[in-house]
């Protein structure tokens, strides 16, 4: 592993900083440090240098959901055909969640079909084209 060395950073409210990483642990801190020989540097512009800050978090509903929905995009589905066939086979006798879609299957605009149905009256079906984002 090569040195690091970080120049120009933010550190504890004290400005225009360089700090020196050897082997993945912090070997020196202070201003203008000699630069070592092959060392990689990064020229901070300023910014605060902050340990240890990561985004450890996940979204637990959007992966349940993911495991019973439809594939509806390679490589599970290639074409047109494939995805109505995963439409038509999906489980249960409502809302129907499909994810993974990708252009290449069926092409930008696809019609979308789908049926109303409200306690006061009939049935109603509807379709409609959703066309891709760009």
């Amino acid at each position: 592993m090569t040195d690091l060395l970080l120049r120009n950073v933010e550190v504890a409210g004290r400005t225009n900083v360089d700090v020196l990483v050897r082997t993945g642990v912090i070997a020196q801190i202070g201003a203008a440090l000699t630069v070592p020989e092959r060392c990689t540097i990064v020229d901070g512009a300023g910014g605060a240098l902050i340990p240890g800050l990561h985004d450890h978090h996940i979204h637990l509903h959007a992966l349940a959901a993911d495991r019973v929905s439809v594939r509806c995009g390679p490589p599970d589905v290639t074409s047109s055909d494939d995805l109505a066939g995963a439409l038509d086979s999906a489980p249960g006798d409502g809302w129907i969640r499909g994810v993974g879609y990708f252009e290449s299957v069926a092409g930008c605009s696809i019609p979308v079909s789908w049926t109303v149905c409200t306690t006061s009256g009939p049935c109603a079906s509807n379709t409609a084209v959703v066309p891709c984002g760009r």
